[in-house]
């Protein structure tokens, strides 16, 4: 989960509270079945007055929470997600839905699977 703003954080949880699952989604959150990310202590602190600990960027911005969650996940051998697509499997280098490797590439602003540009269709 990953949380932006502390009433997101504090709705999140009053939400979890309130259905009785507390004990187990913290629980998740101990066992690392589950990752809590938040932008910055502000947003962490409804987060951790529970007992869940955070990752956080050691700069309070959007781009640097993104880069902490790509580190942790970097080293994780496997992250596998049950999606409405089927299972999610995110792997340092690669992800694979439902058994179908998915295309990557490294520069990140071109589409996946081809280097060229789109061709202009008349």
């Amino acid at each position: 989960m990953v949380f932006t703003s502390a009433p997101g954080a504090e709705a999140w949880m009053r939400a979890v509270e309130e259905q009785g699952l507390l004990r187990s989604v913290v629980g998740r959150f101990r066992s690392g079945a589950m990752v809590a990310a938040a932008v910055g202590p502000i947003t962490a602190k409804p987060l951790e007055h529970r007992g869940v600990t955070t990752l956080q960027p050691e700069r309070g911005r959007l781009g640097a929470l993104v880069r902490t969650l790509v580190a942790h996940y970097e080293h994780a051998d496997t992250v596998a997600l049950s999606t409405v697509a089927g299972r999610l499997q995110i792997r340092s280098r690669v992800a694979v839905l439902d058994g179908r490797v998915l295309p990557s590439h490294r520069a990140g602003s071109r589409s996946c699977g081809s280097s060229r540009p789109p061709r202009a269709t008349s």
